[in-house]
């Protein structure tokens, strides 16, 4: 009869800490995107403050040095990331100083590069500066307003503006401003000045090269590699957000893991593993001058560089919830973002759910196709819940169709990185072949939502979260039955005991 000894107490409940890390990071970056009146309550901070204080010293009894000192630093890490959410959420709250009927004119900064909507619209954000009323009258206002107006020159985030238009009140709520004219400010900063200009030029220049390309494919190479397309109202955004593969097209971390993948193993053939490593952040700092300070490419950029750090070694959650930190800090313009947290709830449920789901799925399917299968999974059932609470719907299809077309998205990349170095017509047939592949992949998912649509009411949202919850459970059960039984076959019964050791716990 086999004797297994019971589980470390410690280690369970750092299993446990580490999950209700991600999910509370999440939930953090939810209620500065929605704005839960509730959420910014210091009297709920208060409570749950001395509630982690009091589990931290009942479960640190036995290990009073290591495991209090881990408990207390989280707890005093999340007091800070709360105080510093609430001054985002405050930031942003649009406030003027004259009413709203009299206001024509606004002054502010650009937060993010503007974008074309499917209208041929510029649709502007806009971190407001001043205000102005028809009869001359000036005051101060502060937030972050979205503006919308005609069709005009790419502008870059941080260009200082001049609206003139209305303001007006949507149903929710939501204050947006109806552009009639937009002025560029000269700006009283030479070298972001400077900056703005060689961005703006290199991307001009960048997406000059793809016109012999025919159109679809131009698009899509300028959209994968840069985040950027000329072409109004595009249809590949559209098909790529009803196939449930949004996240492919948009700059994310995929993107930038690709390029300092590179960098990496082309600048290791001459300076060696380590230390080609280390410095294909060199490009990467390039690639995020170029493309801009997207949510998901700085939150990938702060991961890359804690994990390159050879004497601390972090693991990828630890990573994750660090780079919230920084982020958060550092880059506050980019948190209150529908990108930054769908980035963050699709990387935690990929570190969630990745190796349970796998170990699952590898009763039916080969280990490589589960691992990929079970990364989908996870990063499309944790994002469910933002995009039924932000749209209204949700493409599960994109369990399905993500997968295959990462991969074609990675070829086309590189193709299109070629293209750039050597415009041949090979590479050109080439990008044309994975074109078509990479639109019938989107038009099926497309097609599939279309004729089997997920979308509902905040009922319907609380009703996905019990299943959520439900699906999470048994993935992680499934996963350690299957990691159990592994362990009982490979170690032939036999139990390994380690003595006691003096060792810190450190998490």
């Amino acid at each position: 009869m086999k004797v297994h000894p019971p589980p470390n107490p410690l280690f369970l409940l750092s299993r446990l800490v580490s999950f209700f890390t991600l999910f509370g990071m999440v939930a953090l970056l939810s209620a500065v995107y929605f704005d839960w009146e509730g959420f910014w309550d210091i009297r709920l901070l208060t409570v749950a403050s001395l509630a982690c204080a009091g589990l931290t010293i009942t479960f640190s009894c036995s290990r009073m040095d290591g495991f209090m000192r881990l408990g207390l630093c989280y707890l005093v890490l999340w007091i800070f990331l709360w105080s510093q959410a609430a001054g985002v959420v405050r930031e942003n709250r649009v406030f003027f100083g004259l009413p709203l009927e009299k206001i024509t004119i606004v002054n502010g900064r650009l937060i993010a590069d503007s974008i074309l909507s499917a209208q041929e619209n510029q649709v502007l954000r806009l971190a407001l500066v001043r205000c102005e009323s028809q009869d001359g009258s000036t005051a101060d206002a502060h937030g972050t307003l979205l503006a919308i107006g005609g069709l005009n020159d790419f502008l870059l985030s941080g260009t200082d503006l001049t609206l003139r238009g209305s303001l007006v009140t949507m149903e929710d709520g939501t204050m947006l401003f109806l552009t009639d004219s937009t002025t560029v400010l000269a700006s009283t900063d030479s070298l972001r000045h400077e900056y703005l200009t060689i961005r703006k030029r290199l991307l001009q220049w960048l997406l000059h090269k793809f016109e012999p390309l025919d159109g679809g494919p131009a698009e899509l190479c300028s959209l994968l590699l840069f985040g950027r397309t000329e072409e109004t109202g595009s249809s590949i955004k559209q098909l790529s957000v009803d196939s449930g593969c949004a996240h492919i097209l948009a700059l994310s971390g995929m993107h930038l893991q690709f390029y300092a993948g590179i960098a990496a193993s082309v600048l290791a053939l001459f300076l060696g593993r380590r230390w080609g490593k280390a410095f294909s952040t060199l490009p990467m700092a390039l690639f995020l001058g170029i493309a801009g300070s997207k949510p998901s490419l700085v939150r990938s950029a702060v991961m890359y560089l804690l994990l390159l750090n050879p004497h601390k070694r972090y693991s990828a959650r630890k990573a994750l919830f660090f780079a919230c930190a920084v982020q958060l800090f550092l880059f506050p313009d980019t948190i209150a973002t529908l990108g930054c947290l769908l980035s963050y709830s699709s990387l935690a449920g990929m570190m969630v759910l990745q190796k349970p789901a796998s170990m699952a799925f590898q009763r039916l399917l080969p280990r490589r196709l589960a691992m990929i299968l079970a990364a989908s999974t996870g990063a499309l059932l944790f994002s469910g819940p933002c995009a039924l609470a932000a749209f209204g719907c949700w493409h599960p299809i994109g369990i399905a169709v993500a997968p295959i077309a990462g991969p074609l998205a990675f070829l086309y990349m590189a193709l299109g990185l070629l293209w750039l170095i050597a415009p041949i017509p090979l590479i050109g047939c080439g990008l044309n072949g994975v074109y078509g592949i990479f639109m019938s992949l989107l038009r099926f998912g497309a097609d599939w939502s279309l004729a089997h649509p997920l979308a509902g009411t905040s009922f319907y949202l609380l009703i996905y979260l019990a299943v959520l919850l439900t699906v999470v459970g048994l993935l992680l059960y499934a996963g350690q039955t299957a990691r159990t039984r592994s362990t009982q076959k490979h170690e032939m019964g036999l139990c390994l005991r380690f003595p006691e050791c003096n060792h810190r716990f450190i998490g």
